[in-house]
């Protein structure tokens, strides 16, 4: 089973648009969790008006590293994809990537390439365009650069609980510092191909 775990703080008006890319996916054995990082706005009743197509959690607000680790602990997927709230996915993206992870128990962690959203339309070139995509070990790569583009990912959970999950003491680029230490142990792979699209500009935690 895949867990996709969608974090909100004040996403309300884009969570909709997220949670409906990760129901839309075509891979049958698949939730959705939203955690919800003690929002103001609209996001309970958005996620809410999903029903029993979601599980959603909610929380007082503990930043995202936090969410992301409830989200994780309330899995029941062996895989866990995550996916920000004003964030969403093209179709077909979960079966490309469970896909890859087939008989290689050194693989943790494989994502996809993405592109950015400017006013609901992406835009641009694509994230592989500009700054490469890469597999295998990584590590002196990312010493360099985050290449890996947080919700794009999927990653085998058993793996990010060995690593200790998001450190919430770190308050900006927690994904970074996590895939960091990933990184050390285990391989990464990818999908060549656009499966992301993800917001620009001041409202955006991705």
């Amino acid at each position: 089973m895949i867990t996709t775990v969608i974090t909100s703080y004040n996403k309300g008006p884009y969570l909709a648009d997220a949670i409906r890319s990760a129901l839309d996916q075509d891979y049958a054995s698949h939730e959705v969790i939203v955690v919800d990082d003690g929002s103001t706005d609209d996001t309970c009743e958005v996620a809410k008006a999903f029903g029993d197509r979601i599980r959603y959690v909610r929380q007082p607000n503990r930043g995202q590293a936090h969410a992301r680790n409830r989200g994780t602990r309330e899995a029941r997927g062996q895989f866990v994809a995550f996916l920000d709230g004003d964030d969403r996915w093209r179709p077909g993206k979960l079966s490309a990537q469970i896909a890859l992870f087939g008989n290689n128990h050194r693989l943790g962690v494989v994502y996809a390439d993405c592109v950015a959203l400017r006013d609901g339309r992406a835009t641009g070139l694509s994230r592989g365009e500009t700054r490469g995509l890469y597999r295998g070990n990584v590590l002196d790569r990312l010493l360099v650069d985050n290449v890996v583009p947080f919700s794009s990912t999927l990653v085998r959970r058993e793996y990010l609980l060995d690593v200790g999950m998001f450190d919430e003491s770190v308050r900006v680029a927690d994904d970074y510092d996590l895939w960091l230490r990933m990184a050390r142990k285990y391989e990464f792979d990818y999908v060549d191909e656009v499966f992301l699209e993800y917001r620009l500009g001041i409202d955006s935690i991705g």
